[in-house]
């Protein structure tokens, strides 16, 4: 990371954000955030609390989907990422006071957020539908199905819950099954599919 919370190929943030697996995230990033009270209702500008919750589920998510699709990552490149993403939201102006020092940190606030403040909201309930759910050409049905199972699958339990949306321990097989092959398959993938351009571009 620079000095002005841009990725650089020396950090940890872009080893995790270039791989094209990380996007895949993205239904269940969204579905975070818009359970999250501020985010939910709208409000703009962005309040503190609105803006450090969206940067806490792009880190998280972000972090998940490398872990699992790509690779682990040792204690000191998660210790390392995080310091990066946490050097960028308080280049955003966010009090210190109010970012968790450490990931260990993060992580236990991040959890306390999910456990006892998101609430899913018609609004919430709208916009999953939407993600999950949208109009498609049939013959991308498969596809959409396999997004659909990460998505869902990789929700936090109590949240997945709250949006009513089923789970049971055959899709749970079905979730490993597909970790397995996408890890199998990643390294066999051209570096023109399996990496984003991140040149210039913010943590």
């Amino acid at each position: 990371m620079s000095d002005h919370g841009r990725l650089t190929p020396e950090s940890v943030s872009w080893r995790v954000k270039r791989e094209s697996v990380v996007l895949l995230g993205a239904g269940r990033e969204l579905l975070l955030q818009v359970a999250h009270p501020s985010v939910g209702a709208g409000e703009a500008p962005f309040d503190d609390a609105e803006l450090r919750w969206l940067w806490a589920t792009r880190l998280e998510t972000s972090l998940l989907m490398y872990t699992r699709y790509v690779r682990p990552l040792k204690v000191c490149d998660v210790e390392a990422y995080y310091g990066e993403q946490r050097d960028f939201l308080l280049a955003c102006d966010i009090p210190e006071a109010t970012v968790p020092e450490t990931f260990a940190d993060f992580m236990h606030w991040y959890d306390g957020v999910v456990e006892h403040l998101l609430e899913v909201t018609p609004v919430a309930r709208e916009v999953a539908q939407t993600v999950l759910r949208p109009r498609r050409p049939l013959a991308l049905r498969p596809a959409y199905d396999a997004l659909n199972l990460a998505t869902i699958g990789l929700l936090p339990s109590s949240l997945r819950d709250a949006y009513g949306l089923s789970w049971s321990p055959q899709r749970e097989r079905l979730l490993g099954a597909q970790t397995t092959l996408v890890r199998r398959l990643m390294p066999l993938m051209p570096s023109l599919v399996r990496e984003r351009q991140l040149l210039g571009e913010a943590a």
